[in-house]
């Protein structure tokens, strides 16, 4: 009997190890972390967010290099969500490769509520007329949705990794954002 559990474990043994370097190969080179792409085994990081139909929650604003923190009182108070809006073109006709995809984005400069067609071309996005509600602001949430405004009525590129989000005006304002997390 001892001798039959001692050779189930010697023939085991090599299975396991050639698992190990299996999964230990997976996790070389370059990529986006998704799997099947040969990009690096991403344990324990946030899976790849998506830019349209997250809501992004502001976190920073950005003049240039400068990253400027939201004051305690202004936090979650800016947010918005990016949406495709199908990929037809509005007349109805296909939508041909490398064409502008039309969206729309919309959610709350910091606490009034807006929304804005935009059309995205790779990592550049060129919003429409933004409309809003136009309630007075309290205290730090006023210049928070105006240079949150600033940046979504401006052209802007965009850079999403691991549940965060960057936007980025060409005279360098901007903000970053997250990926915001609801309670089940």
């Amino acid at each position: 009997m001892r001798k039959q559990r001692i050779t189930a474990v010697t023939a085991v043994a090599p299975l396991c190890l050639a698992a190990c370097v299996s999964l230990a190969a997976c996790g070389t080179g370059s990529g986006s972390g998704r799997v099947g792409d040969g990009g690096p085994l991403r344990t324990g990081a946030p899976p790849l967010t998506p830019l349209t139909g997250t809501e992004w929650t502001v976190t920073a604003l950005l003049d240039g290099a400068t990253v400027n923190a939201l004051p305690q009182s202004a936090r979650g108070a800016a947010h918005f969500t990016f949406r495709k809006d199908g990929s037809a073109r509005e007349d109805g006709s296909a939508r041909a490769p490398g064409e502008p995809v039309a969206g729309s984005v919309n959610g709350s400069l910091g606490c009034n509520t807006f929304r804005s067609p935009v059309k995205a071309s790779g990592t550049t996005v060129t919003p429409g007329r933004l409309t809003s509600t136009r309630k007075l602001c309290p205290g730090p949430r006023m210049p928070l949705e105006r240079q949150v405004r600033k940046v979504l009525e401006s052209t802007f590129t965009y850079a999403v990794g691991d549940g965060a989000l960057t936007l980025k005006t060409s005279e360098g304002r901007g903000l970053r954002a997250v990926a915001a997390v609801r309670a089940k």
